[in-house]
């Protein structure tokens, strides 16, 4: 003979996954934002002043770096040629401080 306590344990189980899953994804969506004291416009426009070139195309992410997870703008800018690129400058620019962390030029 089934229990009811017994039927029912199945269905708590999925709900309080279901409840630390959404508490989970609800943190990481904050904490993205966490020391983000650059917007993307200002990113862009920093990050502009390092580059020597009138760039066709500029893609721009906000990413985590390092053990700390350091926000940062990791801001391209290219000129395409064909299947490759002419120019290619990706400058790191950190998210809280809006300090040049980093430019990597490919020619």
């Amino acid at each position: 003979m089934r229990r009811v306590s017994d039927s029912a344990r199945p269905a708590r189980v999925v709900l309080v996954l279901g409840v630390l899953l959404l508490v989970v994804a609800v943190t990481g969506i904050f904490s993205a934002r966490r020391g983000l004291q650059v917007q993307k416009g200002e990113a862009i426009s920093i990050a502009r002043e390092a580059i020597d070139f009138e760039p066709t195309g500029t893609t721009m992410r906000l990413v985590r770096q390092g053990i700390g997870g350091t926000a940062v703008w990791a801001v391209s800018f290219s000129i395409p040629a064909g299947g490759t690129f002419e120019r290619l400058t990706t400058v790191v620019v950190h998210a809280g401080t809006g300090d040049i962390i980093e430019v990597n030029r490919d020619r």
